[in-house]
């Protein structure tokens, strides 16, 4: 699934790398907004132990940070599969008709407008007063093509794992696709795509730049990725057996509603810290 938007905002430090350096320098509501360091940062020899022991660390930190508004998601994803079990069904209904006869197209636009368009457009007027810059403008539609990408690819996960595991509700059918989706589909696809993206984004749409980036991999991953990894399976691995809970064609616009959900309730307790400086 999606990045734990919140591990970039200004309520949490950032990433710490060597001493008191910022593998990435805090941002605002969004991934969109993050800023990777433009020099890399030289690491000291650490132990495996002791990155994983960091990196957990720093991800759970952040998830207790976020508890609240995570466990409130959650709790609505739990009325909802109640809702589908045992109330009237016109509501999924619908969506599931939308997903069915939209297609990919339905997959992409509706995530773009919803978690990349929407949420942006939420921060400007909760934190901006309405008053839009270029860099917004930017960011949403930016936001809008990643987050349709992602759409894509998360629809086309739910549908290969109802043809390989089946569209069953039984314990073992949720643990299995719940980990496929965690600790297959995320850390190796999703996330590094998500990465990739907003780094290009940071080095100004620049190949070169990326790449030079990219030649310090390991660090970017350990320091900046795998962080954002735990603190994203705190929120996520409840969160997609919820999700697999549903007919295969309500797991994508449940995924939706819930990370849009849970992105624009982030985006009302955190406040930036430069808003002020937005509205002066």
């Amino acid at each position: 699934m999606l990045f734990h938007f919140s591990f970039y905002w200004n309520k949490h430090p950032s990433l710490p790398a060597a001493g008191h350096e910022h593998a990435v320098e805090p941002g605002l509501h969004h991934l969109s907004r993050v800023k990777f360091p433009k020099i890399a940062v030289v690491q000291p020899p650490v132990s495996v132990s002791g990155l994983v022991s960091r990196s957990l660390r720093l991800g759970l930190g952040a998830a207790r940070a976020n508890l609240v508004p995570a466990l409130c998601v959650e709790a609505l994803m739990v009325n909802l599969v109640l809702a589908y079990f045992y109330v009237s069904r016109p509501f999924f209904n619908v969506l599931s008709d939308w997903n069915v006869h939209g297609g990919l197209a339905f997959s992409f636009i509706a995530m773009g407008a919803t978690v990349g368009g929407l949420t942006e457009t939420f921060i400007v007027y909760l934190h901006k007063g309405g008053r839009w810059t270029r860099e917004d403008l930017v960011n949403m539609a930016f936001n809008f093509l990643v987050f349709g990408l992602l759409g894509v690819m998360n629809s086309g996960l739910y549908q290969l794992q109802a043809r390989w595991f089946g569209a069953g509700r039984s314990l073992g059918t949720l643990a299995l696709k719940t980990s496929v989706d965690q600790f297959i589909y995320t850390p190796f696809l999703s996330n590094p795509v998500q990465t990739l993206a907003f780094l290009w984004k940071s080095e100004d749409f620049s190949l070169r730049s990326t790449a030079a980036k990219l030649s310090h991999f390991k660090q970017l991953y350990v320091i900046t990725v795998l962080p954002v990894l735990v603190s994203n399976w705190c929120f996520w691995i409840p969160m997609s057996a919820l999700i697999y809970c549903f007919p295969t064609t309500l797991q994508l616009p449940l995924g939706i509603l819930a990370v849009s959900i849970w992105s624009m309730l982030l985006a009302t307790l955190v406040k930036p810290t430069d808003s002020a400086a937005a509205l002066a």
